[in-house]
């Protein structure tokens, strides 16, 4: 479930009807994660690589994603964080590393609840990333990280 598709399904249902959508779907954004290995480089960028390793360990143990990468093969066992975020930024600044498609799309509402936009002939154009490089993600998040770097 994407939280700021579903916090507010009558806001997105108005965006999505007079907006040019670019989606990242949870499904290609699970696929870009901030892994243990990561976090020596990443405490080494100065006080923000720093900051955001404190943080995100701290998250990673609160979000129990230790247990949920050991119970999902696809994810690595040294899962700290995923980088829904990060990732959107990314492609919304026209990042190479994601591949994307145009779909036509209608917001429709599942019997529980959740609003999912469903290929339709007559629905809006919208981009959606179909496809992540991960490595690639992983080197250019850590190097622009590095770029910040900063006094220690």
């Amino acid at each position: 479930m994407d939280w700021n598709v579903q916090c507010d399904t009558f806001a997105t249902r108005l965006v999505a009807t007079h907006a040019d959508l670019t989606l990242v779907p949870v499904p290609v954004a699970a696929a870009v994660h901030l892994r243990r290995a990561h976090l020596p480089r990443l405490r080494a960028a100065g006080p923000v690589g720093a900051l955001l390793a404190r943080q995100s360990e701290a998250h990673a143990a609160d979000a129990g994603l230790a247990a949920l990468a050991a119970a999902h093969d696809g994810l690595p066992d040294d899962l700290v964080n995923f980088h829904w975020d990060p990732l959107t930024a990314a492609v919304a600044l026209g990042w190479p590393g994601a591949g994307t498609e145009r779909l036509r799309l209608t917001p429709a509402h599942t019997p529980g609840g959740n609003l999912v936009f469903e290929p339709d002939p007559a629905g809006r154009p919208a981009t959606v990333v179909t496809r992540v490089d991960a490595a690639a993600f992983a080197e250019t998040w850590l190097s622009a990280i590095e770029a910040i770097g900063g006094p220690d």
